[in-house]
């Protein structure tokens, strides 16, 4: 049996739609059902992407109860339930159980497909899996290795910020995700990029979009264009060492965004945010990287390590149940 997810929406809040699917965001395990998520903490593609779509969303401001609702085919509400949910289906049929006056937008609309899940399993001392991953930079005694089914990058042993280690992704990507968990072993003050759209000059990133993860509290998005760099948001967060951290960058358009946090819970909103104001970056490598600091063997650990694309297209329609 399918599953759909089911959102209602209080009136006069502004919400967003996003597509999911198989590997997508919010389900998984149903490719022929799109969810509509509430609160919009990240939920902006298909919006744009799609004609009139915005204009027949405003309608649905109407509804009411803004709660979220994960539910299987059988419908929980009563008959006599007032409410009206709204069901975004990759179909054409209406989804089992929807009530007369419940409100579905079919077709295709847009989603994460991730393109690999990293869980670095391997012997002590093996390289990144060659499948996933290609070597750009290795300065002096820098490595890529696995090392307690965890990927550990090893800056070297450069001082003066000269060490570094970076691997990535080869095929280009436009609209793209990362997400992972990191931790810095040491207390060397090395930083931790993750690059989306990002273009090679010899062993550098000379331009791209960067979630800089500096060891001591640099945390930004940057652009960089021919090695010119300009910030984009900061967050003041200092790194310990040996504590695991959880992040999500994000590049769709001309947005550029972040999430930094410990723990199980993913926080619902996204922790830094930016718009490319102009010359939006085309499509390039997504990397990661280990930058040295001003003492040698900077060292990080990674960990569930994954790279999404976002999809978009389609056409949707709006319809209300008989």
């Amino acid at each position: 049996m399918a599953s759909y997810t089911e959102i209602r929406f209080r009136g006069g809040i502004p919400y967003e739609v996003t597509g999911g699917g198989a590997g997508g965001s919010g389900i998984s395990g149903a490719p022929a059902v799109w969810p509509l998520r509430f609160p919009p903490e990240d939920h902006t593609q298909g919006i744009g992407s799609v004609t009139g779509l915005q204009e027949k969303l405003d309608l649905l401001s109407v509804l009411q109860d803004a709660s979220l609702l994960f539910a299987e085919e059988a419908d929980p509400r009563p008959s006599s339930d007032p409410t009206r949910r709204v069901f975004w289906k990759a179909a054409s049929s209406d989804p089992a159980g929807a009530f007369a006056g419940d409100i579905v937008l079919k077709g295709t609309g847009s989603g994460l497909t991730q393109l690999f899940l990293e869980g670095y399993t391997g012997s002590n001392g093996a390289a990144w899996n060659a499948s996933n991953w290609s070597n750009q930079r290795l300065t002096t005694a820098a490595t890529a290795t696995i090392q307690g089914n965890k990927g550990q990058l090893f800056a070297g042993s450069a001082t003066a910020y000269a060490g570094g280690v970076t691997e990535y992704y080869p095929t280009n990507k436009l609209d793209a995700e990362w997400r992972g968990t990191f931790q810095f072993t040491n207390a060397v003050d090395g930083m931790i990029l993750f690059s989306l759209r990002g273009e090679f000059s010899g062993v550098y990133v000379h331009t791209g979009y960067f979630l800089q993860l500096g060891r001591g509290g640099t945390v930004r998005i940057t652009k960089s264009v021919a090695f010119t760099e300009t910030v984009m948001a900061t967050l003041t967060q200092s790194l310990a060492t040996t504590t695991d951290y959880e992040i999500r960058f994000r590049v769709e358009g001309a947005q550029v965004k972040a999430k930094l946090w410990t723990g199980s819970t993913e926080p619902s909103a996204w922790t830094m945010e930016a718009t490319d104001p102009s010359g939006v970056l085309g499509t390039g490598k997504a990397s990661v990287e280990l930058r040295g600091g001003s003492a040698a063997s900077a060292t990080a650990l990674f960990d569930n390590v994954s790279l999404s694309e976002l999809t978009s297209g389609g056409t949707l329609t709006l319809s209300v149940v008989p």
